[in-house]
């Protein structure tokens, strides 16, 4: 599977010249090669590297004096290298009397174009292919979970009611309802009223509070169903189980009761 995959050449203002012979040898490989020279006229530089930053995009910068003294080259590599990015930076030596360790670190190998820009550019390759592959392998065949997930929904997703018949005889079954039929999911309080059904896509945890009877426990029974629905159908796609599909997410909800 092939994945697009986005690169940015930090660069000193004046230098895309040398930028675009960077980008070249990438672009071929296969990446999309940015700048702050590949900017539109009426586009914004700096939000252009923001977007990328945030993407965690790997950024190459083009070593040479005059752009590690530059404040824009020097914004882009602390910007990438701190903890609201943490993506990877990939300097490249274009000038062997330019301090990189001054501005990427000291004990980052640097890609040397200086005197083999062609094995220079190989390293740099070699390097970023390793780190962002342009091809994902697909996952490997995994343990079968759907009879789990079958029985688990069938399990769960039943109230026993002691002393009311079903209408269907003397069978195990006789007490056993389906929960939907039963039970009406809480509502959040505060503002804007809410499902709790409807705030589970969206959060990863929820505290649930409640007067004795509320339905807290049946919330706790309710929820995982629809996970496990959800994750049913995701699995089998040919079950005519659509709606959990929209409304429930796919991994692990923590829900703390009082």
């Amino acid at each position: 599977m092939e994945r697009k995959i986005e690169v940015y050449i930090a660069h000193a203002p004046g230098e895309g010249d040398l930028a675009e012979r960077l980008a070249a040898p990438i672009r071929g490989a296969g990446y999309t090669v940015h700048h702050r020279d590949t900017v539109l006229v009426g586009g914004s530089i700096v939000s252009e590297a923001t977007r990328l930053l945030n993407q965690g995009c790997p950024v190459v910068l083009c070593g040479t004096r005059l752009a590690v003294g530059d404040i824009w080259a020097r914004q882009i590599i602390n910007a990438a290298r701190s903890g609201s990015h943490l993506t990877k930076v990939f300097p490249v030596r274009l000038d062997k009397r330019a301090d990189l360790d001054s501005l990427v670190g000291a004990g980052i190998p640097s890609a040397d174009c200086s005197v083999d820009f062609n094995g220079g550019m190989a390293a740099l390759l070699k390097s970023l292919t390793h780190y962002f592959p342009l091809t994902e392998e697909p996952p490997p065949p995994g343990v079968n979970i759907c009879p789990w997930l079958t029985a688990l929904v069938d399990r769960i997703g039943h109230i026993e009611i002691s002393g009311i018949g079903s209408g269907v005889g003397k069978t195990k079954d006789a007490s056993r309802y389906p929960i939907e039929q039963l039970y009406t999911t809480l509502r959040s309080h505060g503002g804007d009223s809410q499902s709790v059904a409807d705030l589970l896509p969206k959060h990863r945890l929820l505290l649930i509070e409640g007067q004795p009877g509320a339905g807290k426990r049946s919330e706790k029974v309710y929820s995982p169903k629809g996970v496990a629905k959800n994750l049913t159908v995701l699995l089998i796609p040919n079950l005519s189980i659509v709606l959990w599909r929209r409304r429930w997410p796919s991994g692990m909800i923590s829900i703390l009761i009082k």
